[in-house]
């Protein structure tokens, strides 16, 4: 699944599904991710201006730099990149 957009924010509800590959990319404005607590991927966000944060139960591998956060839920069978030049991204679980 590849989501952009090039001036506005992203959200998105995601229920479990096999082989999940998400890419969701926003020029300008926020991503946010709601993860159904069944979920489980490896994950890599970023942006180049604004904040990242993870509120999730089951995060390990958590790789945390100013701009760009690496995790991996559950067992990290899927796969969830998001990138947003001028926003924030939340992912929550």
């Amino acid at each position: 699944l590849e989501i952009r957009s090039s001036d506005g924010s992203i959200t998105l509800s995601l229920l479990p599904s096999e082989g999940l590959d998400l890419r969701a990319r926003s020029d300008d404005g926020d991503v946010v991710l709601d993860l159904d607590p069944a979920i489980a991927a490896r994950f890599d966000l970023e942006t180049d201006d604004g904040r990242i944060k993870v509120n999730a139960a089951d995060v390990a591998d958590l790789e945390q730099e100013r701009r760009h956060v690496r995790g991996r839920l559950g067992t990290g069978e899927g796969s969830i990149y998001v990138r947003t030049s001028d926003g924030s991204v939340t992912l929550r679980q």
